[in-house]
C-alpha cells in the first residue's frame, strides 16, 4: 500500500465523501516525476481542509509529513518551490483538461467507455478548482469552470447508471483567458476565536509535538516562499500553542532570521506592487514579536496603516488588539491599555483582551512604571482618538 493509501484510509469520517476525490487527483499524479507538484498542491489542500474542520490532529500531522518528504525529496522542482508558479501551472493544466473535454463532447454519441472517461477529466477540472484555494481566492472564471465540471460529472454518472452512452449535446465550456497570477494568502484569525478557555500549564506531550512539526513545517515553506502555507501554519501553532497565556505573548520572540524571510517576501510583494492587507498584516505580525524596538515599530505603523484603511469591523478588531500587544512589548503600557479598553468596552467577555490587560497592569504594579506613549513612523500615534474609533467599530 502506497503512502497516499495510507493517507486516503485515514481521513476523518466526516471528510472522507468531500476529500477522496482530491486523494484519487493526488494518486493519478503521483506517478509521474513531472506531474509530482499537483499531488503535492492536492495534499496541501487536503491538509488545509482538515485544518479549517479542526478534524483528526494525528491525520493533518500525516499529511504534513507527507509534504514535508514531498518537498525535500523534490527539492529542485520550481513548481513546487514557487506558489505563484504552482497556481499558474494548477490553472493551465484546468484550461488544458477543459480542452480536452469539450473536445470529447463534441462527439454525438459516447461508449460507456468513453462516457466514464470523461466523467473522470470533469471531475478531475472539479477537484483543481478547488485545489486552487490553497492559493488564496480563486478566481470568478475557475470557480465557474469547477461548478460546471462537478456538474457535468455527475450528470454522466447518472446517464451510466442509467445503462449506456450518451447522445446529449452539451455546450462547451469555454476556458479562462490568461490572466496575471497574484498570491493571497489566507485570512489570520481573529483573536476572538482563539480557544479562550484552556489552560497552558501541563500541557499535553502530544501537543508538544504537534506543534514542533508545525514549525518545522512552517520553517520549510518559508524556506521556499510558500508564505500562504507558513502563515496558515503559524496560525495553527498559535492555537495549538495557547495563545491566551498572557505571559508568554508578551515574551516570546521571534527569531531574525525568520523576520528576515518575512521581509523579503514581504518586499517582493511591494516591488511587484502585489502587497495585499493580509500579507501586510502577517508582516506586521512578524515584526509586533522581535526583540528589536524598532522592528515593534514598524510593525506598528503597519498595524495602524491597515485600521486606517479597512472598513472590515473584524479586521479592525484584530488590528486594535495587536496594537495593544506591540505597545505592551514595548513597555508603553498606558497606551496599551487604552486599546484593550476599546475591546473590552463593547466585548467584556473577550477572555484574550482581559488576560492581556491584566498581566499588563501585574507588570505596572512590579515595575511602578507606566509608558509615555509611542511615536509611530513620521508622526505621532494617536491613541485617544484612535482608541475611540476603535469603539464605535467595535460597537457595530
Amino acid at each position: 500500500m502506497s503512502t497516499l493509501d495510507t493517507l486516503a484510509a485515514q481521513i476523518p469520517q466526516e471528510l472522507r465523501v468531500k476529500l477522496m476525490q482530491h486523494f484519487g487527483i493526488a494518486k493519478e499524479y503521483e506517478k509521474d516525476s513531472q506531474t509530482i507538484s499537483v499531488t503535492y498542491y492536492c495534499l496541501m489542500y487536503i491538509a488545509n481542509e482538515a485544518f479549517k474542520h479542526q478534524k483528526d490532529k494525528q491525520f493533518i500531522s500525516n499529511v504534513l509529513d507527507h509534504l514535508e518528504t514531498m518537498k525535500r525529496d523534490n527539492s529542485d522542482d520550481v513548481i513546487i518551490k514557487s506558489m505563484s508558479t504552482g497556481q499558474a501551472t494548477i490553472e493551465q493544466l484546468v484550461t488544458i483538461l477543459v480542452g480536452e473535454t469539450n473536445e470529447a463532447e463534441d462527439d454525438e454519441y459516447k461508449t460507456p467507455e468513453q462516457l466514464r472517461s470523461l466523467m473522470r477529466k470533469h471531475y478531475t477540472v472539479g477537484g483543481l478548482t478547488d485545489v486552487l484555494s490553497v492559493f488564496g481566492p480563486v478566481k470568478d472564471d475557475f470557480l465557474t469552470l469547477g461548478k460546471i465540471a462537478k456538474s457535468r460529472a455527475v450528470a454522466i454518472f447518472r446517464d451510466l447508471k442509467a445503462g449506456g452512452g450518451s447522445s446529449a449535446a452539451v455546450a462547451p465550456i469555454k476556458p479562462p483567458e490568461k490572466q496575471s497570477h497574484v498570491v493571497s494568502p489566507p485570512k489570520l484569525p481573529s483573536p476572538t476565536s482563539y480557544d479562550q478557555h484552556a489552560s497552558s500549564s501541563n500541557v499535553p506531550f502530544d501537543i508538544i509535538s504537534q506543534t514542533q512539526k508545525l514549525c518545522r513545517y512552517a520553517s520549510s515553506a518559508l524556506e521556499h516562499e510558500d508564505i500562504a502555507t507558513a502563515i496558515y501554519i503559524d496560525v495553527s501553532i498559535l492555537k495549538e500553542r495557547n495563545m491566551d497565556d498572557s505571559q508568554k505573548l508578551l515574551e516570546e520572540t521571534i527569531l531574525p532570521d525568520e523576520i528576515q524571510r518575512y521581509r523579503t517576501v514581504f518586499e517582493k510583494a511591494k516591488e511587484a506592487n502585489q502587497v495585499t492587507d493580509q500579507n501586510k498584516f502577517s508582516f506586521a505580525y512578524c515584526l509586533v514579536r522581535s526583540k528589536v524596538k524598532t522592528d515593534v515599530r514598524y510593525g506598528l505603523q503597519l498595524l495602524k496603516e491597515l485600521y486606517d484603511s479597512t472598513r472590515k469591523d473584524e479586521d479592525k478588531r484584530d488590528y486594535v488588539f495587536y496594537l495593544a500587544l506591540g505597545n505592551a512589548r514595548l513597555n508603553e503600557y498606558e497606551t496599551a491599555i487604552k486599546f484593550l479598553d476599546a475591546i473590552l468596552h463593547v466585548q467584556p467577555g473577550n477572555h484574550q483582551a482581559k488576560n492581556l490587560k491584566d498581566e499588563i497592569q501585574q507588570r505596572i504594579t512590579r515595575d511602578g512604571y507606566i509608558g509615555a506613549g509611542i511615536a509611530v513612523g513620521a508622526g505621532a500615534l494617536l491613541v485617544g482618538g484612535l482608541a475611540a474609533a476603535a469603539i464605535a467599530i467595535l460597537k457595530k
